[in-house]
């Protein structure tokens, strides 16, 4: 295995506490205009925008080779170079509104490295808390998975079966159209050249495809959005 020096789990407990971030109109109407009609009916209130708030304001210089802020500071100095959203669970305890300003106590809970058979990952679970008005709103477990570089595009699987399909559905198109809006929102590169070279015509981006889950099961009539789950990557030309 590729070795993590010093060993990532010593950062257990750690805690990074950001400046105050607002949500402001104009981040606001940007996130509604990347989800587009997915938005239609929600009004003005948005749990999945959490992913949009306190971006890494990092210069150039200080960005790995997949686009993320080196290793090092609050998240330990991983040697894998390919950062990627493996998953996330929380709850959601009060709707972010344009105006509100927000507070983020963020903390390592653990961090586990394996060996499996596309190489060796390491997998760091990071809590996320954000508060506004003295008061929680959100709290999200977010598992991070740090992998090696691709060198050859892994075969495609087939798809299940026989799928159920449900009452409620909406198709959703994971274009770069949205997934550059997304980049802007958030202040971040989604993929590099490289990743693409090696998924053409694959559009993977969990906070995003997460971020229209959340957005769908809102609408659904009568539910009441209150937690959430998703794990894995989840991918494709159309999510819905």
């Amino acid at each position: 295995m590729t070795p993590s020096a010093p060993d990532p789990s010593a950062w257990s407990g750690l805690v990074d506490v950001p400046p105050a971030d607002i949500v402001t109109p104009r981040l606001f109407s940007g996130y509604a205009a990347t989800f587009g009609g997915l938005l239609a009916d929600v009004g003005q209130t948005v749990t999945g925008l959490r992913c949009c708030l306190f971006p890494p304001m990092v210069s150039k210089d200080g960005l790995g080779m997949d686009g993320h802020p080196v290793n090092g500071g609050f998240v330990p100095p991983i040697l894998l170079p390919r950062r990627m959203w493996a998953g996330e669970e929380g709850a959601f305890l009060r709707a972010l509104t344009p105006g509100a300003t927000l507070r983020k106590t963020s903390t390592i809970k653990d961090a586990t490295e394996k060996t499996g058979p596309s190489g060796a990952v390491c997998f760091l679970f990071v809590l996320h808390k954000y508060e506004t008005r003295g008061r929680i709103a959100l709290r999200d477990l977010q598992t991070i998975a740090f992998r090696e570089m691709a060198t050859r595009m892994a075969a495609p699987r087939a798809a299940p079966a026989n799928l159920p399909r449900s009452e409620f559905h909406q198709p959703f198109a994971g274009t770069p159209i949205p997934l550059f809006r997304y980049s802007a929102l958030t202040s971040t590169t989604t993929c590099s050249a490289r990743e693409v070279a090696f998924s053409p015509g694959l559009v993977i981006h969990g906070p995003l495809q997460a971020s229209a889950l959340v957005i769908f099961a809102s609408k659904v009539p009568g539910a009441v959005m209150a937690r959430h789950a998703l794990s894995g990557e989840m991918s494709g030309q159309q999510a819905g």
